[in-house]
């Protein structure tokens, strides 16, 4: 999914890219941290790559902060901006709701396992890195089998754009394939079938910790009501008030 800048500098390629089915979603204007960025900063960098991405007839649904640095501002500047999706959240494996600002947004987890943080701290090449995520998928595939289906991400930068390292990942997906009873789709169709299905599956539900973590912790993902808010207002200057 690529960023606002190459959309902008590569046009054509961003076109083809989306005419051939690919799901674009929006980052931010450059990869910058949202953590080191003010509420104004942050949203300048979404408004403008929603512009470019628009100039350029490309579709988006979702919405997600570089490397997972997500600010409790972040979820209601999505919200806001009418996105039905967020992802780059990393603790559960399954999507779920989540209630902003009178909205619902489907968060997913990501980043958790990607050839980022395989490449530049572990050394590990290109077939270790492809059968860690084969093994990740085993082990969440055994679970589904049991009755408890999940979701999985596998995170690329363009650090792939090579044979050596490209071969391993044609092997993944084609193994992935051979296993009946998966889902291969996109973000959108997910968030999707979670709306339509599982309107109102937030984690409360199935994962009460994250209620305390959202209140005491100002996460601003809609679980610990007004409390939260208040508590998010505090973590961070400049928050928008009142949501």
């Amino acid at each position: 999914m690529p960023t606002a800048i190459q959309c902008s500098c590569f046009r054509a390629l961003a076109k083809a890219a989306a005419a051939a089915g690919h799901e674009f979603l929006v980052q931010g204007w450059e990869h910058n941290y949202f953590w080191d960025m003010s509420v104004e900063e942050q949203a300048e960098g979404i408004d403008r790559t929603m512009a470019v991405f628009r100039e350029n007839g490309i579709k988006f649904t979702g919405f997600t902060t570089p490397a997972a640095t997500s600010r409790p501002e972040s979820f209601p500047l999505a919200a806001e901006r009418g996105f039905k999706y967020c992802c780059g959240l990393r603790n559960v494996d399954v999507p779920f709701i989540m209630r902003v600002g009178g909205r619902k947004l489907v968060g997913q987890t990501s980043y958790a396992i990607s050839d980022f943080s395989s490449y530049s701290t572990g050394d590990m090449v290109p077939r270790d890195v492809t059968n860690t995520w084969r093994d990740c998928f085993d082990a969440l595939y055994e679970e589904g089998q049991r009755g408890h289906p999940k979701m999985l991400a596998f995170g690329t930068h363009p650090i792939l754009a090579h044979g050596y390292r490209t071969r391993p990942i044609e092997d993944l997906i084609g193994y992935v394939k051979s296993k009946p009873k998966v889902w291969i789709t996109t973000r959108g169709e997910i968030t999707d079938w979670v709306l339509e299905n599982y309107p109102d599956h937030d984690l409360a539900k199935f994962y009460p910790e994250a209620v305390a973590s959202d209140k005491y912790y100002g996460l601003g993902i809609g679980l610990g009501g007004q409390e939260a808010i208040e508590e998010a207002q505090r973590y961070r200057k400049g928050w928008p008030q009142n949501k």
